[in-house]
């Protein structure tokens, strides 16, 4: 059986995330517990998978395995219930570290195709050496390539901003209402006998207590919704604070630091985003969740910044 750690609700094997508060569920194989990390959609093969597992195993993880869902089509990582956070971000910096050495291939790829096209040159009608006009930069021809390669990923992790959830709440209350006003029109049309699928009293208390069960997850859906337009604002304004604190204080030269001779450049990653973390940590008291999420989105954009 699959439990939810924070809320309690219990699943049925395959549910890895709570439908009730968005937690990650834990489950038990040979008495050891586990827990969904994430899905490898942009792990094309095997092997790719296996070296994210050697990684995970290296950094202390020897529990982690995957799985191959199906329907998804691809494979997805399960963890220690206490490494899911460490694992999440190790794979962040994996992923990070794996597309910048891929960019910097393509770079050096095409700045050595233009290299070579310069020095060859082309004759003009005045029998002039030159080159074509249509060339394209190094940068521009790596930008057509990475954007023909972008893939969504879904890394579960860590945090769904408020936003998503007020829109998840507000779409499963008005869907919920719908269904408990149809099964309590179609319980009084038989109860009336203008339709006869059913006859007797157990049926009909059967479809009341359905309707009104409906009737109540959707109210309550509709309630937190409401309730989650005033955490909008609030996470609105924390993000935008947390993030002018960040750009003063939380410099490029400072994640250059964590740079060694002979380091592997995703321990590297993950140390310097395990950084920020740790320090929109011992400056704000927000949920773990929304600074790790933070601590992201700002590793992404000096990442950026440093690239170009």
């Amino acid at each position: 059986m699959t439990r939810c750690p924070v809320c309690k609700t219990e699943f049925e094997d395959g549910v890895y995330v709570c439908t009730e508060c968005g937690n990650h569920t834990v489950f038990e194989i040979d008495g050891e517990e586990f827990t969904y990390v994430f899905n490898t959609v942009l792990a094309k093969d095997v092997d790719e998978v296996d070296e994210i597992l050697d990684f995970l195993h290296y950094s202390e993880m020897p529990e982690a395995y995957a799985e191959y869902d199906e329907v998804m089509e691809t494979y997805q990582i399960f963890v220690h219930p206490d490494h899911r956070r460490e694992a999440a971000k190790l794979y962040a910096g994996f992923r990070k570290a794996k597309e910048e050495a891929k960019k910097e291939a393509k770079r050096n790829e095409a700045m050595s195709d233009d290299i070579a096209k310069v020095e060859e040159g082309y004759l003009n009608e005045d029998g002039e050496e030159t080159v074509e006009e249509d060339l394209e930069p190094a940068e521009e021809l790596e930008e057509e390539e990475s954007s023909e390669e972008e893939e969504e990923e879904e890394l579960v992790g860590v945090y769904q901003d408020k936003k998503e959830k007020y829109s998840d709440f507000r779409s499963s209350g008005i869907t919920l209402i719908i269904a408990a006003v149809a099964v309590g029109i179609f319980t009084i049309l038989n109860a009336l006998s203008v339709i006869k699928l059913f006859s007797g009293w157990l049926p009909l208390v059967v479809f009341t207590l359905l309707a009104l069960g409906f009737l109540y997850a959707g109210i309550s859906s509709l309630r937190r919704s409401s309730e989650l337009q005033y955490e909008i604002r609030e996470e609105k304004q924390s993000r935008q604070i947390a993030e002018a604190w960040l750009r003063e204080n939380v410099t490029s030269d400072m994640l250059r630091a964590f740079a060694k001779e002979g380091q592997a450049d995703e321990i590297t990653a993950m140390k310097q985003l395990e950084f920020i973390g740790n320090k929109l940590k011992e400056q704000f008291d927000s949920s773990e969740e929304f600074l790790d999420e933070l601590a992201e989105e700002y590793f992404d954009e000096l990442t950026q910044e440093t690239s170009k």
